[in-house]
């Protein structure tokens, strides 16, 4: 018994144990901020909107990719006979419903002249992703353009989606007409 109280007096033994406890603390820090840095990417709403100016015509490619939960919101939104299941025909009626308010959100101007784009082309995918899922909405936009000599001044920004988390991308590509 004397051994015992000496032994828990001792406090030698508590070294070993807080540095097993300071690295258990330490691995669950990091699955933790990995799991944080996973959420984060959940909730973002990502955008690439890549312009192709030839002398009379622009194309433009717009994708959105809504993270795990955005993706929920607007599946639910696209579920048009409400089964809980939304079919590759259904996302894509949906998308063909939001490719004119996408237009309008895309600001083009070339020469200073505002430029209307209209959907020529749409289709959404479901990739799957580290964290879960996504979904993903491509839309192809045109116009028609003037004609004019030498090189035009353009201009492009977008509203959709304004302040929400996520990359913004414009790439601006100049295509010479042969």
């Amino acid at each position: 018994m004397i051994t015992c109280i000496h032994r828990i007096r001792d406090l030698t033994w508590i070294r070993p144990l807080g540095l097993l406890l300071a690295l258990c603390i330490a691995g669950t820090a990091a699955c933790r901020a990995d799991t944080v840095a996973s959420l984060l990417g959940n909730f973002t709403i990502n955008q690439y909107c890549g312009l192709q100016l030839a002398s009379r015509a622009t194309q433009v490619h717009y994708v959105v990719v809504f993270g795990q939960l955005p993706a929920l919101r607007e599946l639910h939104a696209a579920d048009a006979n409400g089964d809980g299941v939304t079919s590759q025909a259904e996302r894509d009626a949906y998308v063909g419903k939001l490719a004119p308010d996408f237009a309008k959100d895309l600001d083009l101007k070339v020469d200073g002249v505002p430029v209307p784009l209209r959907a020529t082309h749409w289709t959404s995918s479901l990739p799957t992703e580290q964290g879960g899922f996504s979904l993903r909405i491509d839309v192809d936009f045109a116009a028609l353009l003037p004609a004019a000599a030498g090189p035009r001044p353009r201009a492009v920004s977008k509203r959709n989606y304004a302040g929400r988390l996520g990359w913004p991308e414009i790439v601006d590509f100049v295509i010479q007409d042969c």
